[in-house]
């Protein structure tokens, strides 16, 4: 699009989100369910009428969405003097960010089915909010996005997130979007326990650069299959039915919570080396209960103090004498959690980084 006013509509080359909503289904009705497209975040020498970072992922979301397998990414130094490349480098590092969010819903993303065609755009009741959606065809299981844009990069033109009302398959949902977009899970299959969760949370609106450079985990991410975990979704009693702009989503077991594997996850840091305290967000159902840790494939330490029905924060401080800070440096490691008994659930965990050690 190149300038912020122009994300929906085309001004002579720039082209916004319109003329991606004409071409795709075209493209589509002809057996093209995947394609790359070129983009760009406005290459002026004055950054500030470029688009800004969260609109721009929003906006690389909805191309996802759309089929975009992967992006040509462009930016263009038309005349001296030329732009700072501090000031565009960012523009390399979102489209990553965009892709990485499909590898969360790859069999929808290949193999699914667009929402709503040939209108393409899921109404929400506000053109600055756009959704899109994909479902698994024959099932009411459906991967979302959607993002509230802004046609100005002044401060506070537009909300940073919103509430987008839309109508999936003549049922009736509400969820928050985001500027820099927020992506969805939603499994109807069973109307009555319907699962509902978000895949990008931890996106920020700011400058990549500035993001939380702490790992937050959602327990229903885990990145394993084979374990006798399942997802589930918990809204207030008082909410209407699809009514997820308030929702917990949280991982609960069946039988007596053996798993040779555990949930597992895996994630790399960045830094050389780095020390991390441990928090879990979890409950019990009934009994006391608790969780197994592992890191790489040791035992890191055991949690079996959960006895309350309510969310609540266990976190392993590095002057605990049970097990020491967490050291990490910048290689590939995973995290394994093994409930102690089938009455244990768990919302999130969080590596909250202590100090950094260049």
């Amino acid at each position: 699009p190149r300038y912020p006013w122009n994300w929906r509509n085309w001004n002579g080359p720039w082209h916004g989100l319109s003329w991606i909503f004409e071409s795709r289904p075209n493209e589509l009705a002809a057996g093209d369910s995947l394609f790359s497209p070129f983009v760009a975040a406005g290459w002026d020498n004055d950054p500030t009428k470029n688009i800004c970072p969260a609109q721009w992922l929003g906006l690389l979301k909805l191309l996802a969405m759309s089929g975009a397998e992967f992006y040509y990414t462009g930016f263009f130094n038309e005349h001296q003097p030329f732009a700072d490349p501090a000031t565009y480098i960012w523009q390399a590092v979102m489209p990553a960010y965009a892709q990485a969010v499909t590898s969360r819903y790859e069999n929808i993303f290949r193999h699914g089915e667009i929402i709503n065609l040939p209108e393409f755009v899921i109404p929400s009741g506000d053109n600055r909010i756009i959704v899109l959606a994909k479902k698994i065809k024959g099932k009411k299981i459906y991967a979302i996005t959607g993002t509230i844009q802004n046609s100005s990069n002044k401060k506070n033109a537009t909300p940073l997130k919103a509430i987008a009302e839309i109508k999936l398959d003549g049922v009736k949902m509400k969820f928050e979007v985001r500027r820099q977009g927020s992506t969805y899970i939603f499994n109807n299959e069973d109307p009555l326990h319907p699962v509902f969760y978000q895949l990008d949370g931890w996106h920020e609106a700011s400058h990549p650069s500035r993001w939380n450079c702490d790992f937050i985990f959602e327990a229903e991410l885990f990145d394993n299959t084979g374990n006798s975990g399942s997802i589930k979704t918990e809204i207030p009693a008082d909410a209407s039915a699809n009514n997820f702009t308030n929702f917990t989503s949280y991982v609960s077991f069946a039988g007596n919570g053996s798993m040779p594997e555990g949930l597992k996850y895996f994630f790399t840091p960045r830094d050389s080396s780095s020390s991390y305290s441990l928090e879990l967000n979890a409950r019990s159902k009934g009994a006391k209960t608790g969780f197994r840790i592992l890191l790489d494939e040791k035992e890191l330490c055991t949690i079996k103090n959960i006895s309350e029905n309510k969310w609540k924060p266990y976190t392993i401080q590095p002057d605990n004498a049970s097990v020491s800070l967490i050291h990490l440096n910048n290689q590939a490691h995973a995290i394994i959690i093994i409930p102690l008994n089938a009455d244990a659930e768990i919302d999130k965990f969080q590596l909250k980084r202590i100090n950094i050690i260049k």
